[in-house]
């Protein structure tokens, strides 16, 4: 239950998860009218009540989980959500099977604390577990790799007609482009088998950059001849895909100034207070904001939704359509999608046109955990001067993602300076 009807989508998302992700059946109730309403047709006790404390309207969901133990008896357990603790009366504190957790709460960790269930988790694997996902900073690299095509062929379209900076280059085969905020798009030509990815609709893995004016920048891709391969409108926002002369999809998206999601909403915030540039590179073309999301195409949603959070501790923001968001850091998004399909998994990483590469704190508890979390590690730790460590793992449908953190190295790139600034922020407003 809850009692605001401004962030229905979270109570929405929270159903979904719950439903297609745990395999609950969940009766969402907005009121105590509606609770009472559901009760006169509910046949058997509830397993669980969920319930925020504060309700509005003089209602609270200490009164929700009275109607239902009224009903069903008060073996009932329940979970009163609240974002302060202290303001919950210590007779409903104290009453029995029933657990406190502190907004915001991962549904994962709801889904856990199942008072007087099996699976009860206790607060200091609550708190272990937020830790843990928060240790992930952003998306921090796009990597795609071509065969066939020289680079010559390829910036153009990256650098000029998408107009991402160069932020440095290897020899003659892999430039670094700023992706907006501390991403970097990296582009790399090599002789090494690939899989095909030119189809919207199935592609395994897109990147999507966030645009304020979709219409502006259709303008722009339309003026160099191109024009968008797919439109995809969902619940907040509406995305064009382009193919790129690699033959590789790249989409671009305007979300709703309306949306709830904290991606969002942050998002609208920093393009209002006007154009960011990182260090001496030039600010990004027309409306184009920064990378902000990925799209990983899959043939079991749920399975794999189990998988990234799981392994990576992601949180779960909200669902749209038959798709599922996490967060991946405080701006960008990782999407679940239907319309994949399983691959056999590839010998070497670059043999899959594009890669994921997380940008990461506290490497090594990470790297411990993911075997724990039902992660397998595929090939070595790569290690660039001595410092800087890379890890690659395979998701359970053949995809690769990487979670990599910047040692001593990032002290002389301004991407690095840059996410360290941003990470620093971040730790300010945890903690005031």
């Amino acid at each position: 239950m809850d009692g605001n009807a401004g962030i229905a989508a979270v109570r929405e998302a929270t159903v979904f998860y719950l439903e297609k992700i745990e395999g609950y059946r969940v009766e969402a109730a907005a009121s105590i009218d509606e609770l009472t309403s559901i009760l006169t047709r509910l046949a058997r006790s509830p397993d669980i009540v969920v319930s925020d404390y504060q309700l509005g309207h003089g209602q609270f969901g200490s009164d929700a989980v009275r109607l239902v133990r009224k009903k069903f008896g008060d073996c009932v357990p329940a979970i009163m959500l609240t974002g302060d603790t202290s303001a919950i009366p210590g007779e409903v504190a104290a009453a029995s099977a029933t657990a406190l957790l502190s907004k915001p709460v991962d549904v994962a960790v709801l889904a856990a604390t199942g008072v007087g269930l099996p699976d009860f988790a206790p607060a200091a694997a609550v708190a272990a577990s937020a830790a843990y996902a928060a240790d992930i900073q952003s998306l921090g690299w796009w990597m795609r790799r071509k065969t066939g095509k020289k680079m010559a062929q390829l910036t153009p379209y990256y650098q000029q007609i998408l107009g991402l900076p160069l932020v440095r280059a290897w020899e003659s085969d892999l430039v670094l482009l700023w992706a907006g905020e501390d991403l970097i798009f990296e582009v790399k030509t090599d002789d090494n088998p690939e899989r095909q990815q030119a189809n919207p609709a199935s592609a395994a893995l897109i990147p999507v950059f966030r645009v304020h004016d979709l219409a502006r920048w259709r303008a722009r891709m339309n003026s160099f001849g191109l024009a968008p391969v797919s439109d995809r409108q969902s619940t907040w926002g509406r995305t064009l895909f382009f193919r790129g002369p690699d033959n590789l999809v790249t989409g671009f998206e305007e979300r709703a100034e309306d949306s709830p999601l904290r991606s969002d909403q942050r998002a609208l915030k920093s393009w209002r207070a006007g154009p960011f540039r990182l260090g001496h590179l030039p600010a990004l073309p027309d409306s184009l904001h920064y990378l902000s999301r990925a799209i990983r195409q899959v043939a079991n949603v749920p399975a794999m939704i189990r998988f990234y959070r799981d392994a990576f501790g992601l949180e779960l923001l909200a669902h749209e359509g038959e798709s599922a968001i996490f967060a991946v850091g405080e701006d960008s998004v990782l999407e679940i999608a239907p319309g994949g399909a399983s691959i056999a998994e590839p010998a070497d990483r670059s043999e899959l046109p594009d890669t994921i590469v997380l940008r990461t704190h506290n490497f090594d508890a990470q790297l411990k955990a993911l075997p724990k979390r039902g992660a397998r590690l595929k090939g070595e730790l790569i290690v660039k001067e001595e410092t800087t460590r890379l890890q690659f793992v395979p998701d359970p449908e053949g995809w690769i993602v990487g979670i990599e953190e910047r040692g001593q190295i990032r002290q002389r790139y301004i991407d690095d300076v840059e996410a360290d600034r941003r990470w620093r922020a971040k730790a300010i407003r945890r903690t005031s």
